[in-house]
C-alpha cells in the first residue's frame, strides 16, 4: 500500500522536528560546555580547544583497549624486520653471511 501525500508530508514534518530538536540539544550542550570551560584553568581550556576537532583525542583508552606495540612480536615492525633480514642473508648484505636457510 502506498502512503498518501498527506501522510508523507506529515512524516517529513516529524523528521524535521526531530532534527531541529537534536540541533537545539546540541547547541544547549555546547553552551553548557563553554560555561564549564570558563571555570577550568586556562591550560585545560586551551587543551580542550586544541583537541575539539578530534573527539578520539579527548577519550583515553582503557587498559583493555590499549593497542599492541607494532614493533613488538607479531606486529608490522617484526614482519618488516624479518623481510629485510631475509634479504640480507640471501644476498650477504650488511655483514651478514650468505645463508639461504636463514633467509627462508
Amino acid at each position: 500500500m502506498s502512503a498518501s501525500f498527506d501522510e508523507k508530508v506529515e512524516a517529513l514534518r516529524r523528521l524535521r522536528d526531530k532534527r531541529l530538536a537534536k540541533q537545539r540539544e546540541a547547541e544547549e550542550t555546547k553552551e553548557h560546555a563553554s560555561s564549564t570551560a570558563e571555570a577550568k584553568p586556562a591550560s585545560e581550556a586551551r587543551e580542550a580547544k586544541r583537541n575539539s576537532g578530534y573527539p578520539e583525542a579527548e577519550r583515553q583508552p582503557s587498559s583493555s583497549e590499549k593497542r599492541a606495540d607494532p614493533a613488538g612480536p607479531g606486529g608490522a615492525g617484526e614482519a618488516d624486520a624479518l623481510f629485510c633480514a631475509g634479504h640480507c642473508h640471501e644476498r650477504g648484505l650488511h655483514g651478514c653471511s650468505v645463508d639461504l636457510g636463514a633467509a627462508a
